[in-house]
């Protein structure tokens, strides 16, 4: 939809909830179809739900929790990530990534930001392991069964 039409759709949206208009009525007042009218109060509606359920995304997004995970967990996690990452990058090839709306996503964005965090605490957990002494002093030989 164009500036436009979302302009005018919001209008009609006023009109019908706040003085409680029909839709003939908005229609006669705009020259439109009643149809056409009850059409853009529809998308008005569906694009403020839309825009409530990201709003609500963003901030259930910022809510810490505490979960136990082992480092493989985590290497698997930054794996699907950047498979999520790289997925979103091919689909949406054809824009530029400034102008791209999916950027800015708040799955996208945290994704983005998650692969980060994980990817930076493996690498502390596994240099501390290491520095530790904690590790087997020699490789381990994976195709040796005993």
């Amino acid at each position: 939809m164009d500036e436009q039409s979302i302009k005018l759709a919001a209008e009609i949206a006023g009109l019908r909830e706040q003085q409680g208009m029909t839709f003939k009525a908005i229609g006669e007042m705009y020259h439109i179809s009643p149809g056409k009218a009850s059409y853009l109060y529809q998308d008005h509606l569906r694009r403020r739900r839309i825009a409530r359920y990201r709003e609500i995304h963003e901030e259930q997004n910022q809510i810490n929790v505490s979960v136990p995970m082992t480092l493989g967990e985590i290497a698997v996690l930054c794996r699907i990530l950047s498979l999520y990452q790289i997925w979103v990058l091919r689909e949406n090839s054809r824009r530029a990534k400034e102008e791209n709306p999916l950027f800015k996503e708040p799955d996208y964005v945290t994704a983005e930001y998650l692969n980060r965090r994980l990817s930076e605490l493996e690498r502390k957990k596994r240099r501390k392991t290491r520095e530790d002494g904690l590790l087997p002093p020699k490789p381990i030989d994976i195709l040796d069964p005993g």
